[in-house]
């Protein structure tokens, strides 16, 4: 508790100890010229048309950060999404992670891209260490990044390789015996060829809470990832880029009976009987452990060919993950589950983009995606089983099926000025996916009469975009938008019934978004403002849903979701800088007749039955979410101290289309104090992340009738990291 609150402390009066030594040492002259330079905000550039440009010219709601907005937020995995951008939330189960922008997330519908690749299986949490920029870009991207992405795109930009030789090393120590280390160098290795690595590593060897079963430590995660990229310069008008990426994701989770739910306990299949677990509790007989493993090999490649710009962009993937849950959510040995996935996936894109200095700035293209999935297998197995499936006691329940997808589309874009200070965009897409399902159902290793099958769905959707963009000064820019977006159908493969039961497909969804917005940029650019409404208009929306001991995907049958995105930065003097946002939004079903409807037994046992959810709001969606970082630097004679205070508000939001269950609202505070040498070679930085030790969880499962089992987010942390630029 002393060191705790040392540090918290120490953290807050850093800058009032030395703001003397500054006064004192400082020349008031150099500190009066350090204020008049530099004092505008960095112009953010973006690639949300698949093009460098300035983030303030793009009709879209774009945040952007880079590498030094990143770490003075100290923002570390995608799970610090919501302290950067409102409206944004992450969900939490096993291994996999949802990114929710604006209330839409599930199936994959926000796409994740590393350096315009296409990260199939991003479903992990990600490091943001050695990013060159972060980039969330909201609404439906359909027309450019493809199918799946109507909830928007998040933009992982590396670092360039450079002929020149730098390497920045940290290392850091944390609560909960966490141990974080990160490396970045890179060097040129011929004239024409450069190289760099880019390497991760957070090890949390003690948990966030106990398991009341077994006394083991839950919540513990390992997270390591390297990367390279080679450049070679083929000449002044091609090259090419070798990009080699491994990750690897370790930890427990699972069936912790969420407090903020107002039925804090288990419900036993076995005894009948309820058990209290507690805050990062749980109380299951089996491991609840996932580990996944993702590699990507990806080349891309650049030309100049005068009257256009050449890309293409080819990528070959995998992923291995396992994870496993005590399903049943107690101590007694009734459905333990494990499930193994095998993926792979090859990616092509070929796109012409107009050149540099065109009136007309256009883009044509050409994608493929080549997916299988197979599960070997999907096991609900140990004694007991039988009292859910009719399996013979002591037997395991396999469900082994691929699920293969190949998608081709072919797409195009055009913005053109109309006037001078007037411009329209006119772009479209058209998809061909082709959805297959095989497999069979076992018990053990033999095979259930009659449950081999095979089926496929072959899914044509065209998608739109327009827009015009209206100048009205240099630094105002106002948009109107219209966007058609799709996200596939498919099959679902996990059912313990076994698809040959449930063989109708799951529809396309499909949302036609509209949306009008400011740019604007004040007081010689010390102030960034930008504002934006939406209107979305959703058919056969997809759903995740818990039935039958599974995972379903279900089409609702419509949705509306309206709101305002709000982001500002300011910088009132050179060494100070407030940036934030705010986002407003109206999400719900207008139409869900055959809807999930839960209710809750006085023995805690969870009921599922269907009813009408019309009315009800659409989950993972709170009404309310804004930020705010407020970050100041003070000079002083043996370097600079650099402060930096956080904050993330969400309002409550439902966990269910039957809106039985509630995720109350929560603020978070992050705070950071950062020394850096005279040499800017050297730095040290004490943190402190959820200084409130706020309980809140990440995202739910409903496991009727056991439990609303939660995965919440960490608890308070803190610590120190050390950095060496060479």
């Amino acid at each position: 508790m002393a060191i705790r609150h040392g540090l918290l402390i120490g953290t807050l009066v850093l800058n009032a100890t030395f703001a003397a030594t500054a006064t004192a040492q400082t020349d008031p002259s150099d500190a009066s010229a350090d204020a008049q330079k530099n004092i505008g905000i960095d112009d953010i550039v973006v690639t949300a048309q698949r093009r460098s440009e300035s983030g303030q010219k793009v009709p879209v709601t774009i945040q952007s950060f880079d590498e030094g907005k990143l770490q003075a937020n100290a923002a570390t995995t995608t799970s610090d999404l919501p302290y950067l951008v409102p409206g944004v939330t992450v969900g939490q189960t096993g291994s996999s992670q949802s990114i929710y922008i604006r209330g839409i997330g599930k199936g994959g519908s926000v796409l994740r891209y590393i350096d315009g690749v296409l990260n199939v299986f991003g479903t992990g949490q990600a490091p943001l260490g050695n990013l060159a920029s972060l980039e969330v870009d909201k609404g439906p991207q359909s027309t450019l990044f493809g199918r799946n992405a109507t909830g928007g795109v998040v933009q992982f930009n590396t670092k360039k390789p450079s002929q020149d030789f730098s390497a920045d090393l940290s290392l850091g120590y944390a609560n909960y015996d966490m141990f974080t280390g990160s490396l970045y160098a890179t060097t040129g290795l011929t004239e024409t060829l450069a190289t760099d690595i880019a390497v991760n590593y957070d090890d949390q060897k003690d948990g966030w809470g106990k398991n009341i079963a077994t006394g083991e430590d839950f919540y513990r995660q390992k997270l390591f990832s390297i990367r390279s990229k080679t450049l070679w310069e083929i000449s002044d008008r091609f090259s090419a880029t070798l990009s080699l990426d491994y990750s690897y994701n370790r930890g427990n989770q699972g069936g912790t009976v969420a407090p903020s739910i107002p039925f804090p306990f288990v419900y036993d299949l076995a005894s009948g009987q309820t058990y209290e677990v507690g805050k990062y509790g749980v109380n299951v007989d089996s491991k609840s452990e996932f580990h996944s493993r993702t590699g990507i090999a990806a080349l891309r490649v650049e030309g100049d060919l005068d009257w256009a710009h050449l890309l293409s962009i080819t990528s070959y993937q995998r992923n291995h993950s396992v994870f496993d849950i005590d399903y049943d959510g107690g101590p007694s040995p009734i459905l333990p589950v494990r499930r193994n996935d095998q993926n792979t996936a090859w990616t092509q894109e070929l796109q012409l983009q107009s050149p540099d200095g065109s009136k007309a700035s256009w883009v044509v293209g050409l994608f493929y995606l080549g997916l299988t999935n197979k599960l070997s297998p999907f096991s609900f197995g140990a004694p007991g089983a039988s009292v859910l499936f009719g399996v013979p006691l002591g037997s395991a329940f396999n469900l082994v099926p691929t699920l293969g997808s190949r998608s081709y589309a072919a797409f195009g874009q055009i913005t053109y000025p109309i006037f001078p200070d007037t411009r329209i965009t006119l772009g479209a897409r058209y998809t061909i996916d082709r959805v297959t399902l095989k497999g069979y159902n076992a018990i053990d290793d033999v095979i259930i009469p009659g449950s081999r099958g095979n089926t496929a769905e072959t899914f044509r959707k065209p998608t739109f975009r327009a827009d015009i963009q209206q100048q009205f000064t240099p630094s105002v820019m106002g948009y109107i938008s219209y966007n058609r977006g799709y996200n596939s159908g498919g099959f679902n493969n996990i059912l313990p019934a076994g698809f040959a039961n449930d063989p109708s497909p799951i529809l396309p969804e499909t949302i036609d978004a509209y949306e009008a917005g400011l740019k604007t940029q004040f007081f010689n650019n010390r102030l960034r403002l930008n504002i934006s409404g939406f209107y979305y208009d959703y058919r056969n929306l997809q759903l995740s849903v818990h039935e039958s001991g599974g995972l379903a995907t279900r089409n609702a049958a419509a949705a509306r979701v309206k709101g305002i995105d709000v982001d500002f930065e300011g910088r009132p003097t050179a060494r100070l800088t407030i940036s934030g946002g705010f986002e407003w939004l109206d999400s719900e079903f207008t139409r869900y007749p055959d809807a999930p409807i839960y209710s809750v037994a006085p023995n805690g046992a969870i009921i599922l039955d269907t009813g009408d959810a019309g009315g009800n709001r659409t989950p993972n969606a709170p009404r309310i979410s804004y930020n705010a970082n407020v970050r100041h630097s003070l000079p002083t004679s043996i370097g600079e101290f650099s402060t930096s205070v956080g904050m993330n508000y969400q309002s409550g939001w439902f966990a269910d289309a039957s809106n039985k269950f509630f995720e109350p609202k929560r603020y978070l505070v992050n705070i950071s104090e950062t020394w850096k040498s005279l040499d800017n070679l050297t730095s040290i930085s004490l943190w402190v992340k959820n200084l409130g030790n706020k309980y809140y969880d990440m995202g739910f499962t409903i496991l009727n009738p056991n439990c609303v089992c939660g995965v919440p987010g960490a608890p308070r942390t803190y610590g120190i990291t050390v950095g060496k630029h060479f």
